[in-house]
């Protein structure tokens, strides 16, 4: 018998691993070949946009300094008609791929992420200056909570949802161990045995895939220079904080002109097109701060740049990020945080270099580069890994892991949170309380609602109260209208301590007593029932209006809430340790 059931789970942890490997595997295909046109489809549009006016008639050449501002406006013309195709009242981007992870049902809006990931697409193929990672990573997760829908397997859902989040980034950037590691910390906030095996698949497949089939260049390139850590550790510690308040300045920039836009009356058509129109006229006059910017940051970690000119790129990238992410256009946000932080760091090199110290300027621009990046995204252990695996070189790395942790720490003292945090908590969402906080906000009271309790009318003689309390083996009631609402509650020591037997119900009750309503979170109920004393809470409907309470459904005891309470908390922590 005993041998019988070895046999068994052997079975099943094998056709488990296998399950494994296939989902990881296919994911990572999926994603490899997804992601990859999508970076060479922008980088197609992106080169005709560039050499379109040699191919303008000799009676239109007049237009080519014009260029910029008129593909920034048609894309904003075929981004609000993708907006209206997929009926999109607002963007979905890693926020909510976020949001789903730490969600019971993992649900995404598959119809909204796909018109989202197009905008995008058109976005930054148009010239805007705006990111194609935090679209590919919602596309991942997009992706992932569509096989897990449509497979009904054993794994959990925010597994395939991290699958497509860390395969997207492995093809992307070429870098394997940064796409499971990014998964991990940006999306799922937490490490399990269960869910490393898929996703490391996932991101390998995803890598091997992407160099067979297209080559797997890195997006950066960098010619790694010998250095000594001593000397550039100095520099490297002033550069971290330099970092983290570039950081803070992207990020309110971006907000303050996202909060500005829904306040300014002009609506969603005309900001963008307000967006196309200043992007534009000042990609007329700084043309590099334009789309994904891959070959500027490749010039800048090469030392291309003069002081003066990566001064004028920072300040042009930031104006330029405020505006098109901030009035309607939509992509990530990574790629300008990594552009302004590749400027910041060969600006740094360069005004050292001027004042007589010797820097290697790769270096401190790769390192302020991800550390930019890594607080803007708020995933500092991917972002040196990034840096690892873009350079293969190891001191490089080390030489990261300071400006990465020390931006990090600025950041979260001055911003309080990842720009993706921030986004939640803008829809009342405090994505740092954990999963567990969510969780609980998520179950509401209604499903708990019993009918085990006693009901009776305001005009019940106390003593016949008393009697009806006994036979149900109660010690109180609720006391309901004929149209069945709530106006009071009646406990046995009430009932008890009343002079006169002959009084009713509606002398001895007490008004004020805790209600619940049915939509309320379990978290809510919880907090409501700190102090309360009695058998169990009544349960109403929302209240239609300021005058009390809707109609009665019935009670929910205490101790069914702290049974609810603890089954969540349970069922968290066996998902995020097991």
């Amino acid at each position: 018998m005993m041998a019988q059931k070895g046999d068994e789970r052997s079975g099943s942890v094998l056709l488990e691993m296998l399950l494994v490997i296939i989902l990881g595997s296919t994911l990572g295909v999926i994603m490899a070949l997804a992601s990859s046109y999508f970076v060479l489809g922008v980088g197609a549009l992106g080169k005709l946009r560039s050499t379109a006016p040699a191919y303008l008639p000799e009676a239109l050449q007049a237009l080519s300094p014009f260029t910029p501002l008129l593909t920034l406006l048609l894309a904003a013309g075929a981004v609000l008609l993708v907006r209206r195709l997929f009926s999109i009242t607002r963007w979905h981007g890693p926020a909510d791929s976020i949001l789903a992870a730490h969600q019971s049902g993992n649900t995404l809006d598959v119809k909204a992420g796909l018109g989202s990931t197009l905008a995008a697409f058109l976005s930054a193929g148009g010239g805007a200056s705006v990111g194609q990672y935090g679209p590919l990573v919602h596309f991942g997760a997009t992706v992932g909570a569509l096989v897990a829908k449509l497979g009904r397997t054993r794994v959990r859902a925010d597994t395939f949802l991290g699958c497509g989040v860390a395969a997207a980034i492995s093809a992307g950037f070429n870098a394997p161990l940064a796409g499971m590691v990014f998964a991990h910390e940006a999306i799922l906030r937490h490490y399990s045995w269960r869910s490393i095996a898929p996703i490391s698949i996932a991101s390998i497949a995803s890598s091997a895939t992407a160099q067979h089939f297209f080559g797997g260049a890195v997006v950066f390139s960098v010619e790694p220079v010998p250095f000594a850590l001593i000397e550039v550790m100095p520099f490297v510690l002033i550069a971290g904080p330099l970092a983290g308040l570039t950081a803070v300045a992207f990020l309110h920039s971006v907000r303050s002109v996202a909060r500005w836009a829904p306040k300014s009356g002009l609506g969603p058509e005309r900001n963008i097109l307000l967006a196309a129109l200043l992007c534009g006229l000042l990609g007329m006059a700084v043309p590099e701060v334009l789309g994904l910017g891959t070959g500027v940051v490749n010039d800048a970690i090469n030392g291309q740049f003069a002081l003066g000119t990566l001064v004028v790129l920072l300040l042009a990238k930031l104006a330029a990020s405020a505006l098109c992410l901030g009035l309607g256009f939509y992509g990530g946000i990574l790629s300008p945080a990594l552009f302004v932080g590749a400027s910041l760091g060969a600006g740094f090199a360069a005004a050292l270099t001027g004042f007589g110290f010797e820097v290697a300027a790769p270096v401190l621009t790769i390192a302020a580069m991800v550390a930019v990046g890594g607080a803007v995204i708020g995933a500092p252990i991917a972002a040196i890994l990034i840096a690892l695996e873009m350079t293969g070189s190891y001191p490089y790395a080390v030489a990261a892991l300071l400006t990465v942790t020390l931006a990090a720490l600025v950041s979260q003292r001055l911003f309080g949170l990842s720009f993706f945090d921030r986004q939640l908590m803008d829809r009342d969402i405090n994505i740092q309380a954990g999963r567990q906080t969510i969780a609980l906000q998520e179950q509401t009271v209604g499903p708990l609602v019993t009918e085990a309790y006693l009901a009776l009318p305001p005009d019940t003689p106390v003593a016949e109260a008393l009697t009806a309390m006994g036979d149900a083996g109660v010690t109180e009631c609720y006391v309901l209208s004929t149209e069945g609402m709530l106006t009071g509650k009646a406990n046995l020591h009430q009932l008890l301590g009343a002079n006169d037997a002959q009084r009713t119900l509606y002398t001895v009750m007490s008004r004020d007593m805790l209600v619940l309503e049915s939509t309320q979170s379990l978290l809510e109920a919880m907090e409501a029932i700190t102090d309360f004393v009695g058998e169990s809470v009544p349960v109403c409907e929302p209240s239609p209006g300021e005058g009390g309470p809707g109609r009665f459904l019935g009670a929910v005891a205490e101790g069914d809430l702290f049974a609810a309470y603890l089954s969540v908390t349970r069922s968290v922590y066996h998902l995020e340790h097991s």
